[in-house]
């Protein structure tokens, strides 16, 4: 669910909503650190120069410094190490591996992030009926982000989208939403135990295994460091054999190079979504009211993220309503419950019309 959260007696409390007053909503850019620049002063958006976000960003980053940065690290690492696979990968390169690593990465991780770590790990769009299941469907591609640190940030993008806090503020610069994850993406590291109860309950449906108070107090997480750590080593791991199985050591190096690729994408798809901090809505293509998100064609057709629609609808588990907007996420999501994988969806097409004003007849019927 996408959850609305106000300050009442000094703590963060949560209750599902679809409501659009984005200032009701202000007490959500409390759950996120704030960067040693800060959000706004004075009411005013804080948008900071490139000294400022590398500092921040490298700061973060360093788990030595503060061990409560590792989620941190472990977030930005894979993205980083996958794009240096592409030296082998170039280094050996044969036209069926880079076809490969370029079709892996706008397709398959495209469509299964959209699915998984999108709209059900941040808006439970969907369920599983049971761990093994979620745990199978969570690793069907090689990991490369972390859920505590999508699904956390994301719930505050929805919350305050476009505003200061909102960690995917296009507002902010290309290079402050590139290096975002980085930035503003770990939660605050001195909750009070009832806030820590609320915000870890936003990643109950996920299956990871989670902290304790006192855990969170020591590491600043609510994922366990071991547990994250071991679960990428192993989904590396065994797609690194499964790869290796079918076309050798090139296409091991095409995959992981493709998931780097996939990394630095969505991090620039989280930037372009939003306009890249303009106003490029057009109606009748374009229909949330309350934000900059537009419908891009490219990442509509490839991965079913037709953004503008997502954010007016942020909790279905499709997102292509209208003719011709393809939604590869949505056919896996309906095709794994035809199958038993999948237990349950939210398809909120009839929302979608009512709100964006479309008469009968114009929907999608894919």
């Amino acid at each position: 669910m996408l959850f609305e959260a106000k300050l009442e007696a000094n703590s963060i409390v949560f209750a599902p909503s679809f409501r659009d007053n984005r200032r009701e909503m202000g007490a959500l850019n409390r759950i996120l650190k704030t960067p040693r620049y800060g959000f706004e002063k004075k009411g005013i958006l804080v948008v900071p120069n490139r000294r400022e976000i590398l500092a921040e960003y490298f700061r973060n980053l360093n788990f030595i410094r503060d061990r409560k940065n590792w989620l941190t690290f472990v977030s930005v690492f894979p993205t980083a190490a996958f794009m240096l696979v592409w030296i082998p990968l170039l280094a050996n390169f044969t036209w069926p591996s880079f076809g490969f690593a370029i079709f892996y990465a706008m397709f398959v991780l495209n469509i299964h992030n959209t699915a998984y770590t999108h709209r059900f790990a941040a808006h439970s769009a969907f369920d599983f009926p049971n761990r093994f299941a979620a745990l199978l469907f969570q690793n069907l591609t090689i990991k490369v982000v972390t859920e505590e640190a999508f699904a956390i940030s994301h719930h505050v993008h929805h919350g305050i989208p476009d505003e200061p806090g909102d960690p995917h503020n296009p507002r902010l610069g290309w290079l402050a939403v590139m290096f975002s994850d980085g930035l503003t993406h770990a939660i605050r590291t001195d909750f009070t135990e009832e806030e820590y109860a609320r915000v870890s309950a936003l990643l109950g449906h996920v299956p990871i295994r989670t902290h304790s108070y006192a855990e969170y107090r020591k590491w600043g997480t609510i994922s366990r460091p071991l547990d994250t750590v071991a679960l990428f080593l192993l989904n590396w791991a065994v797609w690194g054999v499964i790869f290796f199985a079918l076309g050798g050591a090139p296409f091991v190096y095409a995959a992981f190079a493709g998931a780097g690729i996939w990394g630095v994408s969505v991090r620039n798809f989280n930037y372009k979504s939003h306009g890249s901090g303009e106003d490029r809505r057009i109606p009748g293509r374009d229909f949330s009211e309350r934000d900059l998100s537009v419908n891009n064609r490219l990442a509509g057709m490839v991965a079913g993220e037709w953004h503008s629609n997502h954010h007016v609808t942020p909790t279905s588990a499709r997102n292509g309503y209208l003719p011709g907007q393809w939604d590869f996420a949505w056919w896996v999501i309906r095709g794994s419950h035809t199958i038993g994988l999948v237990s349950g969806y939210r398809n909120h097409r009839e929302e979608f019309l009512k709100r964006a004003r479309i008469g009968p007849g114009h929907e999608s019927h894919s």
